[in-house]
């Protein structure tokens, strides 16, 4: 077995796979042999069917299967061992091919094209981009320390409903005329949050209301989404279909909101206990933690403004012709009809992975795994916090479980490596392009595309 690369020019490459009869005939043979043991066929005890009948029945796919497996070995450790940056795979010859003898074992050789990475150069000192400081005025750091006393609020004993009350009740199904339906749904324990109610006139009907008073009202307006329904009457989501959503709660307890002062409690929540003792400290700790966080979005800011900014200025040429066929053929949606216009929409795509590709080798960025999987759970952690989940309530186990699940799959792997290599990429650069340093406001910052 030998394979050979013959350079047709600089991105262009075709590669030939030659296989000889004893690459592969013995291992056909001992295949064939499984096969016969194994065969039960009509007329013969099972595993003494002729040699000669396996290799009429079985002897073209048993061929075929080694020949491609060969084949796939050989070309994944060639170009592995050989560190060929490609696009893709190898696409078989279109002007080369094989004819193969299914009956008798020849000397046999595969024609492949490659398309490889082009090289790339720049002068990094011409590329302008510019970086943003986020001004930060203390109307964004009052709007933090609300969003604060608000997230470690407790809802406090009350006489009458709001619209920021929870109330609890015994909450029964009714009939049409609007009394207690015989072996309708009840529920005894049914908790509604007033600011959740969609129906404007329904929410109006809980208003004021008082311990002992009873408010009917339709569930699936109050609460359209079914979901919600469910976890309310506790049923199940397939039955509200049918559901007839005529309800009446007795108000058992009334809860309003209270946002937390600006207390030592408060202090403690949001920044570890004893880690600041006055208001003060306080807001000086939330306009640094505020600063950190808008100069870590400014940071990422630049980092994709330079890819785009890269990708604009570097030129370079690539395998159109080989990047359509191997478009048509991974993908039964893209055509001879339509390979222009969906080549078009992904050139810029490509070009960016090429310019990423390069600059890796270039700058020497390694990433290991536990980098990859350390950045999932970072990023996973802020996703939940974007949700608004209390970081006490966030379990890391269970992070860590739903990272390693989803890195089984290799998109989601690759394009993670691609996200930590754009970031290190942007790091080496910043000492070799043109910073235009800039300052903005917030609301202007995430106003820029």
């Amino acid at each position: 077995m030998n394979i050979t690369l013959n350079t047709t020019d600089e991105l262009n490459t075709e590669l030939t796979l030659f296989i000889s009869k004893e690459d592969y005939k013995q291992n056909v043979e001992n295949s064939l042999k499984d096969i016969r043991k194994k065969t039960n066929l009509k007329g013969f005890r099972q595993g003494n069917v002729p040699i000669s009948l396996i290799k009429k029945m079985y002897g073209r796919s048993a061929f075929g299967e080694e020949i491609t497996k060969i084949i796939n070995t050989s070309l994944e450790e060639y170009i592995k061992n050989e560190d060929i940056k490609m696009f893709g795979q190898p696409l078989q010859s279109e002007t080369k091919k094989t004819t193969i003898d299914f009956k008798n074992y020849t000397d046999l050789e595969f024609h492949y094209d490659i398309a490889l990475y082009p090289t790339i150069s720049a002068d990094y000192s011409l590329i302008e981009v510019p970086y943003y400081n986020i001004v930060i005025n203390e109307n964004i750091v009052k709007n933090q320390i609300d969003a604060y006393s608000e997230k470690f609020g407790k809802y406090n004993e009350a006489e009458k409903v709001n619209d920021n009350s929870t109330v609890k009740g015994v909450l029964t199904q009714l009939n049409a005329n609007n009394e207690i339906l015989d072996d309708g749904i009840s529920v005894n324990d049914a908790l509604i949050y007033t600011k959740f109610i969609k129906d404007k006139d329904i929410k109006k009907l809980f208003i004021d209301k008082i311990i002992d008073d009873s408010i009917d009202f339709d569930v699936k307006k109050a609460f359209p989404n079914d979901t919600e329904v469910a976890s309310l009457l506790k049923i199940k989501k397939e039955d509200i279909a049918k559901l007839n959503p005529n309800f009446r709660i007795e108000l058992k307890e009334i809860k309003e909101f209270a946002k937390s002062d600006l207390n030592q409690e408060l202090f403690d929540n949001v920044f570890g206990k004893e880690t600041v003792s006055s208001e003060e400290e306080f807001n000086n700790k939330v306009k640094e933690q505020l600063v950190e966080h808008y100069n870590r979005e400014s940071d990422l800011k630049y980092k994709f403004d330079i890819q785009k900014k890269l990708v604009e200025s570097i030129e370079f040429k690539l395998p159109d012709a080989f990047l359509k066929r191997l478009l048509i053929q991974g993908n039964e949606n893209i055509t001879e009809n339509n390979i222009e216009e969906e080549y078009t929409k992904i050139q810029d795509s490509i070009k960016k992975d090429v310019i990423l590709s390069r600059l890796s080798e270039n700058f020497e960025i390694k990433i290991s795994e536990e980098e990859i999987k350390n950045f999932a759970i970072n990023d996973t952690y802020k996703q939940y916090i974007s949700y608004g989940f209390p970081a006490e309530m966030i379990k890391y186990d269970l992070i860590v479980e739903t990272v390693e699940q989803s890195l089984k799959d290799e998109n989601t792997k690759h394009n993670i490596y691609n996200q930590i290599t754009s970031l290190k990429i942007g790091d080496n650069l910043k000492d070799k392009v043109i910073l235009e340093y800039k300052d903005i406001n917030v609301e202007e910052f995430y106003k820029l595309a």
